[in-house]
């Protein structure tokens, strides 16, 4: 009698070790699954930033190369309006001059005539 119970006690002995060695190994095993999953968050994560960073990047650029063009349509803008007025100015001189020279013509015309 003596000799089964301890036989039972060492099956129980023994059973109860495979279950914490069962145990531990899952614990384990759930331990690099987390491991790996934060793991691959982190890289997911960098990744996401660097695309982020990128995007603004290039948000930037875009905003930049806007305000250059903006810039350069206003000093456009602003030189045809000066040759507009420069060519105003001068055809407005030349018709003065045409007007002056027809006049002289015609004088001269005149005083030819007389």
């Amino acid at each position: 009698r003596l000799q089964s119970e301890k036989q039972m006690k060492d099956r129980i002995i023994d059973d109860l070790r495979k279950e914490l060695v069962s145990s531990r190994e899952e614990q384990d095993k759930l331990f690099r699954e987390k491991f790996e999953m934060t793991r691959d968050l982190r890289r997911q994560l960098q990744a996401e930033k660097a695309a982020a960073s990128y995007q603004q990047q290039m948000a930037e650029e875009a905003l930049q190369a806007q305000y250059r063009e903006k810039k350069l349509k206003e000093e456009l803008e602003r030189k045809v309006k000066d040759l507009q007025e420069d060519f105003a100015n001068k055809k407005a001189s030349l018709e003065d001059q045409r007007r002056i020279s027809e006049d002289r013509a015609q004088r001269m015309d005149e005083n030819w005539k007389t």
